[in-house]
């Protein structure tokens, strides 16, 4: 399911997170990632020897993810929707590092677990569809019904500041990604602002974030 256009974008992104962070940094680290399908960029790290806890919005897409690892804890593979927060849905306290790829546009309300990522991380790298606009204050929504998209049936296109505007006023620091290194196929980095206003499948924005930095 999650193949094709993902498998290629997948990796780039693995990648800048590895270039950030530093092969070694991820033994024993704690890390969440949200939204996790079927886990495959959690994965990877694991493979690191990270201790990766991976939450989804849907059950079917956790019960694939035990099945390619049944080795991980039960209390490392949770069903819960983000929009509930993360709080109280049996993860931990705090984390090293929480990736929340790929998911920011599918909730209708981003701003709740974006900010329990703030208080419970020490690291964040965010990765999301945004709209063509520079507007602090802007974002609008729609309605989705794909299996990739939001488990509520309403999504959000906030633009790249409205976003860093919540990371800042949230404590963190932040670095946007802004060159060509994760662009794959339809998803590109580098784009162009030119304050239409509108959203154009494929075009994003990614930031490596921290309390102190944005790196260890």
């Amino acid at each position: 399911m999650f193949d094709g256009h993902y498998v290629e974008w997948r990796l780039k992104r693995v990648r800048a997170l590895v270039e950030n962070y530093g092969a070694d940094w991820f033994r024993g680290r704690r890390v969440l990632e949200l939204a996790c399908g079927y886990g495959d960029i959690g994965a990877s790290l694991w493979t690191l020897g990270a201790d990766v806890t991976f939450l989804e919005g849907r059950a079917e897409h956790i019960d694939v993810l035990r099945k390619r690892m049944p080795m991980l804890p039960s209390n490392r593979t949770i069903v819960g929707n983000m929009e509930d927060g993360l709080k109280g849905v049996g993860l931990a306290d705090s984390y090293d590092l929480i990736i929340h790829f790929g998911v920011l546009y599918h909730l209708q309300d981003w701003k709740t677990s974006l900010n329990d990522c703030l208080s419970m991380s020490r690291f964040l790298a965010l990765e999301t569809e945004v709209c063509d606009s520079d507007d602090p204050d802007f974002e609008f929504q729609r309605t989705e019904t794909g299996y990739d998209q939001a488990v509520s049936g309403v999504g959000t296109r906030p633009s790249a500041d409205r976003i860093e505007r919540e990371i800042r006023e949230g404590g963190m620091i932040l670095s946007r990604v802004s060159d060509n290194r994760c662009n794959a196929n339809i998803h590109v980095y580098d784009w162009p602002v030119m304050n239409t206003g509108e959203i154009a499948h494929g075009r994003r924005r990614m930031w490596f974030c921290g309390q102190d930095r944005v790196a260890p």
